[in-house]
């Protein structure tokens, strides 16, 4: 009984070179990926700040808005042509199609 022994020809210096190829690699994706995470951690923090910013913008422009509302009075609904006229004393103050606000004015 003969018994077929298989012969692999393989070549040791073709396996190193694969192998440091494969550290090699890997190391310049852990670089990679540690960088990209600095970045985004650094933008993040930048998107933060901005939203702490706009955040205290809007709320300085919530204050104007209401003691610019303080202002309004029937008077001045009146002439911009904002208010209905009703047989008991009350007002309604209204913003219709023919009132609105366009760019085109």
């Amino acid at each position: 009984m003969k018994t077929a022994i298989l012969k692999l020809n393989i070549n040791q210096a073709q396996i190193i070179k694969t192998l440091c190829f494969a550290i090699v690699l890997t190391i310049l994706s852990y670089i990679y990926m540690v960088n990209a995470v600095a970045f985004n951690v650094a933008s993040r923090q930048d998107a933060v700040n901005l939203s702490s910013v706009l955040s205290s913008h809007i709320s300085d422009l919530e204050l104007v808005a209401r003691e610019k509302s303080a202002e309004v009075n029937r008077e001045m609904a009146y002439e911009m042509g904002l208010t209905v006229d009703a047989e008991d004393e009350k007002i309604f103050v209204l913003r219709n199609q023919n009132t609105r606000l366009t760019f085109n004015e």
